[in-house]
């Protein structure tokens, strides 16, 4: 694969009429089973292929029908989690390039007739694409009515999910570039060129903590994966990234706060070699 930087997430916004802030009402926030109790559809738990939005931003609002999704010849699996996930159906003559296609998700909280949807699926593809999102249940449909984040394998991929009280907090798979980026160092784009990117280079995760009251995310530290040691007269931007990461392997087991986040994108920055 070619480098690559993450890209935004897709959002979509829905608006309504405007009320005075005092005649809106309060609406509870329901979390982890309590809130997936309440995700059905006939009495069942809504199945997989019902959350399986396309990734296209023309298509991605349309709403789903709950009828016609919902299919009886696969059975939905739990998983350990709250996870639920459903392989889609094959001919025997089929072939995919790594394996089944398939959807799964987790509910993670509930504001009214919305969830909160963390996501995991793929076409049977090299992708493996995780999502979370807001969606509408209504008594026919489901709709996603706004996208918060979502990516593929290492560029951007969701997973450890905790519910942390009125919040949920979860990591995001990020490469060297990626990394360095979150740093906030001004770097420039010829050095972050060197550095790995794209699907498949998972140098670390950004750790976010999403308020589900304000739904806004909040970037609260990074986890460093601990690279290879890289051959010693390897002065390029990566070997000094790769370095610097094993080093604070050893004195902060790679967690960083945002703090020494900062402090990591300095030393890069100064103790680097950026002469090309």
């Amino acid at each position: 694969m070619g480098k690559m930087s993450r890209t935004a997430a897709l959002v979509v916004f829905t608006m309504g009429s405007l009320a005075p802030i005092a005649a809106q009402p309060q609406i509870a926030i329901v979390t982890g089973n309590a809130a997936a109790r309440s995700f059905v559809y006939q009495g069942k738990p809504i199945h997989p292929f019902c959350i399986d939005f396309p990734l296209e931003r023309a298509s991605r609002s349309d709403a789903i029908e709950l009828a016609t999704c919902t299919d009886a010849r696969v059975d939905p699996q739990a998983a350990p989690g709250g996870w639920l996930s459903a392989e889609y159906p094959k001919d025997p003559d089929d072939r995919f390039v790594s394996f089944s296609p398939y959807a799964s998700y987790r509910v993670l909280a509930r504001k009214g007739d919305r969830f909160l949807i963390a996501t995991d699926k793929s076409g049977g593809g090299s992708g493996q694409f995780t999502e979370l999102f807001w969606i509408r249940l209504g008594e026919r449909t489901t709709a996603i009515v706004k996208d918060e984040t979502g990516g593929d394998r290492c560029l951007g991929r969701l997973g450890h999910y905790q519910i942390d009280r009125a919040a949920v907090r979860f990591e995001q798979s990020q490469s060297a570039a990626d990394v360095i980026g979150l740093t906030g160092a001004a770097v420039s784009a010829a050095v972050t060129g060197e550095l790995r990117s794209g699907y498949s280079a998972c140098d670390g995760s950004a750790l976010y903590r999403y308020d589900l009251k304000t739904e806004r995310m909040q970037l609260t530290g990074v986890q460093l994966n601990q690279p290879d040691p890289p051959e010693g007269a390897d002065n390029t931007p990566q070997a000094c990234f790769d370095r610097l990461a094993i080093s604070h392997s050893k004195t902060t087991r790679g967690r960083l706060s945002l703090s020494q986040l900062k402090r990591f994108g300095q030393q890069f920055l100064t103790g680097c070699r950026h002469d090309r």
